[in-house]
């Protein structure tokens, strides 16, 4: 009965069911039987069509399983224990800190690549979504980033010739994980669809996948610091015969040695790269590396060399060049920033705000929130809100940049100064100078705590801006001495022309000129006034330190020339539209040149001004001095 149930012939098989059932209905037992039989065949039916789906889906899965599809070979428990006690042995405070978070970035890295990797995998091989095309391309850029993050863990875990050069490791570890290449690139199939062709002949293709991972490798370690070494693997890069048949291939490498030049502080050799980077990037239709190469003209011209018409220029172009891979990508909000900061540099911060908050918003979109590049972004525009006035929003934002860098380094990380310094000045100018210069003195600890300790650019400006806050404070010895150590740092690491320096020459200016000794002051105001001009221009706010010193000096000889002097000083300090210590400290200067030439309206309009700040201030002493400059003015006329 069963057998002729199933035939393969379906003329051999039962006509209809009510036929086969009326046959199984004649014997009870046979029934029973025969209906346990058939149960039993459509189970093992069952069973057998399930083991073959089963079979077949492991099957299908098969090509995306292994170890090829994870980075276990590179990290793994075993590295990351020898991490651990790599960072522990150079002593530094913050090194226990960075070696977490190290790991953790890393452990993200390692989850985020192996999930691309399947996703990649099983598009092409399961799913049938893509083609081996784009299947390739996907491979090619996770290989990319695999030999980033190997040559990372390499730098992290190699000996080091020197205890210094472990300490800089050290100290550059979190940034260097947290600059890993985005993942998400190698899931863009029209971004990666869209860029240049790799070569036809397969050697060539070959030579040329193998130096784009190679400068991955070397990329990972200029962000470790290891400079040296990167400029050697550089030139034998761009030295292959692979690197000269494939112009992006040269183009890419070029714009890597530039931004190594840059950390040389090596300017002029880092112009001419960049641009021979634009130029073949553009010759061979590679926008995206064209888009980034115009990003980082515009910052070396605008920003290092300070040309900033020439920057503003190249603003243009790099903006022009990433809007057309798309107005929401990374590319754009790297030019927008670049155009920010060379705003900001000279001192257009209305534009800067523009273009910062563009690039903010942008990355907010794109990237985790405690990313560095989120950081950076809201460190930047912290400070331009400090530049226009709004010291709430500065605070805010600040406090904000700081806890996502001290999430990413730890709090005692020397990275975190110029943060805790930020805050420091932000919160002198509220009026809690107390609480400024706890907050000043953590950035100089933080930044002493680094590989280089007091030779340090970071510790020279930390001295010079806790010099200033001595200074405001009536203590000269110990604002000379800040002052001193600032200079002689610059000197050691042979920075003598940079805008850097002005503080404390103009400083030390007010120190002389408070002691008595006019000669000598003078000659620290017209150095620093110099510098000044050639470095930023005379609209820059670093002009009017030296034209109050000068000014100042001049009222009794000179009040008319100490009047111009003092009044271009409070232009350049009222600018932003906001009320400082310091343009009240120029408005009683301008107020006695006033007075010296018998203006007693004008001299009293900018004591009164100055007296309104001290008031909100709460400066008792500063209140007095004006207070009483005011009362030996003439009264004035009925």
């Amino acid at each position: 009965i069963l057998r002729r149930g199933l035939a393969t012939d379906p003329a051999d098989r039962w006509p209809d069911m009510a036929s086969l059932l009326a046959e199984l209905a004649r014997d009870p037992r046979a029934r029973r039987r025969r209906t346990l039989g058939w149960a039993a065949t459509l189970g093992a039916l069952v069973t057998a069509a399930a083991a073959a789906f089963v079979v077949g889906q492991q099957r299908a899965a098969a090509p995306c399983a292994g170890p090829e599809g994870t980075l276990s070979a590179l990290w793994n428990d075993d590295a990351r224990d020898r991490l651990a006690r790599t960072f522990e042995g150079t002593g530094l405070p913050y090194a226990a800190a960075a070696a977490e978070g190290v790991a953790s970035a890393l452990d993200d890295y390692a989850e985020a690549w192996s999930a691309q990797w399947q996703d990649a995998c099983q598009a092409h091989r399961v799913r049938g979504e893509q083609s081996a095309r784009i299947h390739d391309l996907r491979l090619a850029c996770l290989d990319r980033a695999r030999a980033r993050a190997q040559g990372l863990v390499d730098g992290l875990l190699a000996p080091a010739d020197e205890p210094s050069a472990k300490a800089r490791i050290v100290e550059r570890a979190p940034s260097a994980a947290a600059a890993l290449p985005s993942l998400g690139r190698c899931g863009d199939v029209q971004a990666l669809q869209s860029r240049v062709a790799p070569p036809e002949d397969p050697r060539v293709a070959e030579a040329v996948a193998k130096a784009r991972r190679d400068a991955e490798r070397v990329e990972a370690g200029i962000e470790l610091g290891r400079l040296d070494r990167a400029q050697e693997d550089l030139t034998e890069l761009l030295a292959r015969d692979a690197t000269a048949a494939y112009p992006p291939l040269r183009a890419s490498l070029l714009l890597e040695r530039s931004r190594l030049e840059q950390l040389l502080d090596q300017p002029d050799a880092a112009e001419g790269d960049t641009r021979q980077a634009l130029t073949l990037a553009l010759a061979a239709g590679d926008q995206e590396t064209a888009a980034r190469a115009a990003a980082d003209l515009t910052f070396v011209l605008g920003y290092t060399l300070q040309r900033y018409e020439e920057g503003r220029a190249w603003s243009d172009v790099a903006r022009a060049l990433a809007a057309a891979l798309g107005e929401d990508t990374l590319i754009h909000a790297q030019a927008l920033a670049a155009s920010g900061s060379i705003e900001f540099r000279h001192a257009r911060y209305e534009a800067a705000r523009a273009d910062l908050e563009r690039a903010y918003e942008i990355r907010a979109r794109h990237l985790p929130e405690h990313h560095l590049l989120i950081a950076d972004s809201i460190n930047d525009l912290a400070a331009v809100a400090y530049q226009l006035g709004d010291d709430a929003q500065a605070i805010a934002l600040q406090r904000r940049a700081t806890e996502i860098r001290a999430a990413v380094h730890g709090p005692d990380h020397p990275n975190l100064s110029p943060l805790y310094q930020n805050l420091g000045i932000m919160t002198a100018r509220s009026g809690d100078r107390r609480k400024a210069r706890g907050l000043l003195e953590r950035a100089l600890a933080a930044a002493r705590s680094g590989p280089l300790g007091e030779d340090s650019g970071a510790v020279a400006v930390q001295l010079e801006i806790l010099g200033n806050l001595d200074l405001d404070d009536g203590d000269l010895d110990a604002a000379e001495d800040r002052f001193t150590r600032s200079l002689a740092t610059f000197d050691r690491l042979g920075v003598t022309r940079t805008v850097d320096r002005v503080p404390s020459l103009s400083g030390l200016g007010r120190i002389w000129a408070a002691r008595g000794d006019t000669r000598r002051a003078r000659e620290l105001f017209v150095t620093a006034r110099d510098l000044a001009r050639e470095t930023v221009g005379e609209e820059h706010p670093a002009m009017a330190d030296p034209l109050e010193g000068l000014g100042a000096l001049d009222v009794q000889r000179d009040p008319s020339r100490a009047r111009d002097l003092l009044t271009r000083a409070e232009q350049l300090r009222a600018r932003p539209g906001r009320d400082t210590l310091a343009l009240a400290r120029t408005r009683v200067e301008l107020a006695r040149a006033e007075a010296a030439l018998g203006d007693t309206a004008a001299a009293r309009a900018h004591a009164e001004a100055a007296l309104a700040y001290y008031e909100r201030a709460a400066m008792p002493k500063e209140q007095a001095r004006v207070r009483a400059f005011l009362d030996g003015l003439p009264a004035a006329p009925p």
